[in-house]
């Protein structure tokens, strides 16, 4: 500084000096402006974005087929007992009306005897009628044995 420099014509030239020019205009730019600049220019998604989304849908879609599995297994099991529970009641049907005898199979229940019945529809195919009127499962409709 000169004894000619006033204090306002030094603040001037240290505004000047910390100006940016066009050498050093990169230098000024931040980190984050240089990086949304980059991410102007480039479009898609990255590799590892992709394998991140691929992965999630893989395990979302693991936990939905175990939940199907399962309840799939749920539902036929019901469906056996129902079977069971109905081919149960058209056995006491058949034998109220029959002065207590019991049907000798499953197929006598879908047909009409003495005035009486059909007392089912269809056979179900999975349960047998044993001795006494018993209706067990025959292993296939999955259920326990009643």
């Amino acid at each position: 500084m000169t004894s000619g420099d006033s204090p306002a014509f030094m603040s001037l030239k240290a505004g000047l000096d910390r100006h940016p020019t066009k050498g050093n205009e990169m230098e000024s730019r931040t980190t984050l402006q240089r990086l949304r600049e980059r991410r102007e220019v480039e479009s898609g998604f990255t590799l590892i974005e992709l394998l991140i989304v691929i992965v999630i849908l893989g395990i979302l879609a693991a936990i939905v087929v175990f939940a199907v599995g399962t309840s799939t297994k749920d539902a036929k099991t019901s469906a056996c007992q129902s079977d069971v529970a109905t081919v149960q009641t058209a056995v006491e049907a058949y034998a109220a009306q029959h002065d207590g005898n019991f049907p000798s199979s499953v197929a006598t229940l879908t047909t009409a005897s003495n005035g009486h019945g059909p007392w089912l529809r269809t056979d179900p195919g999975d349960v047998t009628i044993g001795s006494g009127g018993a209706v067990t499962s025959n292993g296939t409709g999955n259920c326990a044995a009643s």
